[in-house]
């Protein structure tokens, strides 16, 4: 929609501003220019960048996208795959995935740099009991830990990686009767960097 100013002649040369779309080959009046002022740019959509939740295979269970979102600063997408079964406090497995999107491997590998040697540290949020960092065949600088949090009550694991000007985050959180494998954790990353490779241009 573009915003035009119209002259009414003969009516004290009133001018009257109003949004039109424009016609080819009529004059309608003066291009003022594009009405901007709805807001800023929205983030970028990554979310082809993501796995299928059919991609997560588990015997006896199966899997939904139960979030994602855009991020910004930097630019990315954020998800969270749920499982079908649930106990009390919902879904009983989960893994949730952070894509963040450079101009170039340089930055991305920057935030891998920064993340990858705390991955099992408490202090960046993430408590994981029992977990060492130890390096993952995937992607770039590939490193995991697996471990419970801090009663017990979950398994979780969480790998890093980078690919390109992509940093990649995923966590795992599983019943505490169910450990994570590390075979299952690193076939879902290695999903992860093939759906990024596939979507993301270099």
């Amino acid at each position: 929609v573009r915003k035009y100013q119209i002259v009414k002649p003969n009516v004290d040369n009133v001018v009257i501003d109003v949004d039109l779309p424009r016609v080819v080959g009529i004059d309608i009046g003066t291009d003022i220019g594009t009405d901007t002022s709805s807001g800023a740019a929205q983030p970028s959509d990554y979310s082809n960048l993501l796995i299928k939740p059919s991609d997560i295979v588990v015997p006896g269970d199966t899997f939904t996208l139960a979030s994602s979102k855009p991020s910004d600063n930097p630019a990315g997408v954020t998800a969270t795959f749920a499982s079908a079964s649930v106990d009390v406090n919902g879904p009983t497995r989960e893994i949730d995935v952070v894509i963040h999107v450079y101009p170039d491997a340089t930055a991305a590998a920057q935030e891998h740099d920064q993340v990858a040697p705390n991955i099992a540290n408490p202090q960046m949020g993430f408590t994981l009991v029992g977990g060492t960092a130890t390096p993952a065949d995937v992607g770039t600088g590939g490193v995991m830990a697996t471990g419970t949090n801090s009663d017990g009550s979950k398994q979780r694991a969480r790998l890093v990686f980078s690919e390109g000007r992509a940093f990649v985050q995923i966590e795992f959180f599983n019943p505490g009767n169910d450990p994570l494998k590390p075979d299952f954790v690193l076939d879902i990353a290695r999903k992860q960097d093939a759906a990024i490779k596939a979507g993301l241009p270099a």
